[in-house]
């Protein structure tokens, strides 16, 4: 869960910012992320509806939650767009992107790429093909591919805690 909330430097930011009340913190962010109606299709992937939850207060974390996962899709796509040079250490923790190198079945580099090399090798993961006039990935296999991300950090960090421990998997 915490490596979901991580957005690098802005997470805590973020969190704190739409805490005091998440409707209004959640139009807010809406609002930057380029507005309500693009922000809601970008949470369709997270399968809100499927939560059934019956409380507004559960609804409301909810949202806050997926709020922060949408900018976090939405700013890599925009950044891997805009500032493709850009170092891939700003939007992504080194487990993040070895795990994009990983996947891929690719050897990591030694230093941190570049974001947009990232963002495509997390978009790969997702469905994008890459193909010579494919474009830049969108939101969607941004979003799948990141999820798969997700687990490889996940399973990498448990794989360095059975190795603490004298356990190898």
């Amino acid at each position: 869960m915490e490596s979901l909330l991580h957005v690098d430097f802005l997470s805590d930011f973020w969190i704190k910012w739409l805490a005091p009340s998440a409707i209004n913190g959640a139009q807010r962010l809406a609002k930057n992320v380029g507005g309500i109606a693009h922000t809601s299709e970008r949470l369709n992937g997270c399968r809100v509806e499927a939560l059934q939850l019956r409380s507004i207060e559960k609804i409301e974390r909810a949202l806050v939650l997926y709020m922060v996962v949408a900018w976090r899709i939405t700013a890599l796509m925009r950044l891997g767009r805009s500032c493709p040079d850009m170092g891939a250490q700003v939007m992504f923790e080194p487990d993040e992107w070895k795990a994009a190198y990983i996947l891929n079945k690719l050897p990591p580099p030694q230093s941190p790429p570049k974001l947009n090399d990232v963002v495509r090798l997390v978009a790969r993961l997702g469905g994008f093909l890459a193909r010579k006039g494919d474009g830049e990935p969108g939101v969607k296999t941004i979003w799948e591919g990141m999820q798969r991300i997700f687990d490889a950090v996940i399973a990498m960090e448990y794989s360095r805690q059975l190795q603490a421990v004298g356990r190898c998997v």
